[in-house]
Formats: structure tokens, C-alpha cells, sequence
């Protein structure tokens, strides 16, 4: 199986079941993150299971306006954790042309700093293509918090929300954590409005 030079990973189209068992595709995948908006059938469910592959599904649409920062969020934390465990990756979206590359390409700068060359539509690669049209925020932007994410990870902050109703809530989240959800906050701030919105962002990292 052909992978990127920083790591163990793939980006695949939507598999099948007869695909899992081709091994210059499959072989040797212990880990698959599917942002495809399609689910897996049962069938292929158990066919996943049986091979040994644990796989997530964080999914996100190509639709003009979705914002894919929760999902890419969320996936990095699991990548990261089957990336130091070794094993090897997949990301499949339905053709694995865009979404998938992109969710490796943002992977690529966690764990190195360094933006992949891979010319999509114009631009240097997914990444800053899908920054530049709004599924994701400013590149510039993001790539601070995708730094973060591998520099702050694991240093642990305590935070006090007041709720509306006179409750105090503590939540124990990484500094990284904390940055993202501000993040988050600034991309879609109609979502997460007040102290409610922001207790929504940070438990969205978490799912």
C-alpha cells in the first residue's frame, strides 16, 4: 500500500468489501477514518470487523457553506492516537480525491509543521483549497491551531463556565483543546453563541 513519507497513511476511495482484500490497497490497515457523508452497510461493518480494522466516521459534505472544522477536529484526535500506535491509516471519502486528502494534509502539518505540495484546483494543495472556499478557516488561521494541537496536547487547563441559570460547570480540557474551541467559535459564531455555544464547542471536540 502506497502511504505519504510522514506517515503510515492512505487516502482511499469509499471501500467495498472485494477492495479490502486487495493488497496493494488495503493490506495491512488497522485504522480508517471514513468523511465520506455515506455510513457503512452492515455487511461491510462486519467485513471491516473480521480484518481488524477499527474505523470512525466523522462525516463531511462538499455542499457550498458546511463547515468541516468539528469533524477534521475531532478525526486529528483519533489519527493521532492510532498514529502512535503505529498502525496504519486510511482516510476515504466517496472517491478519495478531496476531502479525504485534505483531512491527511492538516494531519501532515500536527505532526510536522509542513504543508504537503499537491496542487488542487489552483491552489497548493486541498488544505488551502477548501480554507480559500470556506469549509474550513483561514489557512493561516488553522495552521496555528493545528500546531497547537501537537505542542499543547497535553498540558491540562481547568475552566469555570456560569451558566445562565446560576450553575457552575468545571471542564478539564487540554490547552490545545481551548484553542480549538475558540476556534470553532470564530468560524461559526451563530452557532456557538454565549457561554452555552462554548461549552458546545468543546464537548464537539470530544464526541
Amino acid at each position: 500500500m502506497r502511504t505519504y513519507d510522514f506517515a503510515p497513511i492512505a487516502a482511499r476511495e469509499f471501500p467495498t468489501v472485494r477492495l479490502l482484500d486487495h493488497p496493494h490497497i488495503w493490506g495491512g490497515v488497522r485504522f480508517c477514518v471514513n468523511v465520506s457523508e455515506k455510513a457503512y452497510s452492515p455487511e461491510l461493518e462486519d467485513a471491516m470487523r473480521s480484518r481488524g480494522i477499527e474505523w470512525i466516521h466523522y462525516p463531511v459534505s462538499e455542499e457550498p457553506g458546511e463547515k468541516w472544522l468539528p469533524s477534521l477536529f475531532r478525526a486529528l484526535r483519533r489519527m493521532r492516537e492510532a498514529h502512535r500506535d503505529w498502525k496504519k491509516i486510511v482516510v476515504h471519502c466517496d472517491g478519495g480525491n478531496n476531502r479525504s486528502k485534505t483531512f491527511i494534509e492538516a494531519f501532515c502539518y500536527v505532526l510536522t509543521q509542513a504543508r504537503i505540495a499537491d496542487e488542487y484546483k489552483g491552489e497548493m494543495n486541498h488544505l488551502a483549497y477548501n480554507c480559500k472556499i470556506g469549509h474550513l478557516p483561514p489557512l493561516n488561521e488553522l495552521e496555528v491551531v493545528l500546531a497547537a494541537l501537537r505542542e499543547l496536547d497535553d498540558i491540562m487547563i481547568k475552566s469555570c463556565f456560569t451558566l445562565e441559570n446560576g450553575l457552575s460547570i468545571d471542564v478539564e480540557t487540554t490547552i490545545a483543546e481551548s484553542i480549538a474551541a475558540e476556534q470553532l467559535i470564530k468560524d461559526d459564531p451563530d452557532k456557538y453563541q454565549g457561554v452555552e455555544g462554548r461549552l458546545e464547542a468543546i464537548r464537539a471536540l470530544m464526541k
